[in-house]
């Protein structure tokens, strides 16, 4: 039996209370309130994907000890919910464990300025140190990209909409998809020279395919990027 648990700091805390057990009507509830998810990323040593921003809600468990647990929150807010530290917006979050899987299930629906919603679907699985996440994005912050481009590019603007799906295990993260973007400016390393674009990114398994960009300097002259 837990009773009563608070762990706070300022305007933030995690309470539980409740019985852990095999029974079903055993009931343990977690409940978070501006709960820092980049800390929980930190902290488990997931740097190649950042899941963060500040979670408030409740999880419920129940048959905690027996072979089949039951875990589950359905409607965890995220304010400010960020991928790769790049703010996307707003989140509701409905996430649940999947016995047979093994895995935390994810299904998000993400607020954005001008009305615009971005959808993530997927899953964590922690006991192979992996996941599999689905971004489907409108006209989100491109500043996501900026990892994966790292090695020629930096300091990436820009909105991106599109599908992308990240996927591996957390040291060794792979992406793929197909993303438009719209006022895309970036650094391009070797020049040290910023260029506006705006065109299709495509992610493939090992590679990112960057196809025919026309990119611009600042007097307007252009460049097919390949």
């Amino acid at each position: 039996t837990v009773d009563g648990v608070n762990v706070h700091r300022h305007n933030q805390f995690v309470k539980i209370s409740g019985r852990v057990s095999d029974d079903a009507t055993s009931l343990l509830t977690l409940d978070l309130r501006n709960f820092s998810l980049d800390y929980l990323f930190e902290s488990l040593g997931i740097d190649k994907v950042m899941l963060g921003g500040d979670a408030s809600g409740t999880f419920y468990a129940s048959r905690l000890l027996s072979p089949e647990p039951v875990l589950e929150t359905p409607g965890l807010s995220v304010a400010g919910i960020s991928y790769n530290r790049t703010v996307l917006g707003d989140a509701l979050v409905k996430s649940r464990w999947d016995v047979e899987n093994k895995a935390v299930t994810l299904n998000a629906v993400i607020e954005q300025e001008k009305g615009r919603r971005s959808f993530v679907d997927g899953a964590i699985f922690p006991m192979r140190d992996s996941l599999d996440i689905t971004f489907n994005v409108d006209h989100a912050d491109i500043g996501f990209m900026q990892p994966y481009m790292e090695a020629f590019a930096s300091d990436i603007t820009g909105e991106a909409s599109g599908r992308a799906r990240i996927y591996g295990n957390f040291k060794y993260i792979d992406l793929e998809g197909d993303v438009f973007a719209d006022d895309l400016r970036l650094r391009v390393n070797f020049t040290n020279t910023y260029y506006p674009a705006r065109d299709s990114v495509h992610f493939r398994p090992g590679f990112i395919d960057l196809n025919g960009i026309t990119i611009r300097d600042a007097d307007g002259h252009t460049a097919q990027l390949n």
